[in-house]
């Protein structure tokens, strides 16, 4: 199965259900982080002067305007919620061919609050984690290849080269983890029965599975470095911040639901239904 997609066709058929589900974290997002900043911080740092460990920090996150509290907690909140419903829909399409769409909210969270909640907060620590080894890993390269001041042509390229590696690594680390929330929600798994089998699922088909995964966030790099060579209103940016935000997150949702689903071998009625459909006309 192609994963992209099947993924991307999943997500055209029901943009609409999974838009209203998914559009809060993607405007919290979008207002507060600038997307795939860890990649797209190359072309300004290819034109800064790098003196300390904090130039790098503050090039990474940049556009980021989380200065309090408030924002991440707002970030985790509304993620956390949108997850919640959004593997519930999704979960529910597949095993009954229905998109039912906020009926019920508080069963929908009392089904994925644990998967979700878990999910997300070993998502976060990894998330953090990776940022400061990206930005120690891009620091320490500055400071070999280029010493203080401007970063020379090579050690442009090679940070490129670096950041997309590590970018890599930390989803191949990071998918079987979120894999546990729809294997916890199918099976009713304990955290380390999740843990070894969404191991096992990527194991089976691992650099399919890893790619798909990447997929998404290359092309909003890719994107986000295009816009560097344009100069926008800040209402214009946080409007595509937002859209990106929202293909992002729905395209995870989706591709975790059916991989899942592909691999464990498990009937999706949501095609069934539409193969029925098409003989009945």
């Amino acid at each position: 199965m192609n994963y992209i997609k099947e993924t991307l066709k999943y997500i055209f058929k029901t943009f609409f259900p999974l838009a209203a589900i998914l559009i809060l974290p993607a405007v919290v997002l979008g207002v507060f982080v600038k997307p795939m900043s860890s990649i797209s911080f190359i072309p300004d740092y290819a034109v800064t002067g790098v003196e300390s460990y904090s130039d790098v920090f503050r090039l990474v996150f940049r556009a980021s305007h989380i200065k309090n509290v408030y924002p991440p907690v707002l970030i985790f909140l509304s993620l956390f919620l949108g997850m919640c419903f959004g593997f519930s829909f999704i979960e529910k399409h597949f095993r009954t061919g229905r998109k039912i769409l906020f009926q019920n909210p508080v069963a929908g969270i009392n089904e994925t609050f644990f998967p979700v909640l878990t999910v997300l907060m070993i998502c976060t620590l990894l998330m953090v984690l990776y940022s400061l080894i990206l930005i120690s890993v891009v620091y320490l390269l500055h400071i070999i290849l280029s010493g203080d001041g401007l970063p020379s042509v090579l050690n442009i390229i090679v940070s490129t080269f670096v950041s997309i590696s590590i970018f890599i690594l930390f989803i191949a680390l990071t998918g079987p983890v979120i894999f546990m929330i729809p294997l916890k929600m199918t099976y009713g798994y304990a955290f380390s029965d999740a843990f070894s089998s969404a191991f096992a699922i990527m194991g089976k088909k691992a650099f399919k599975i890893i790619f798909s995964g990447v997929f998404p966030f290359l092309l909003v790099a890719i994107i986000e470095y295009v816009l560097t060579f344009f100069t926008l209103y800040d209402f214009i940016t946080i409007i595509i911040s937002i859209c990106m935000y929202l293909f992002i997150i729905m395209y995870v949702i989706s591709y975790v639901m059916i991989v899942m689903f592909d691999v464990s071998g498990l009937e999706r009625r949501d095609i069934k239904q539409t193969f029925g459909s098409n003989k009945g006309k």
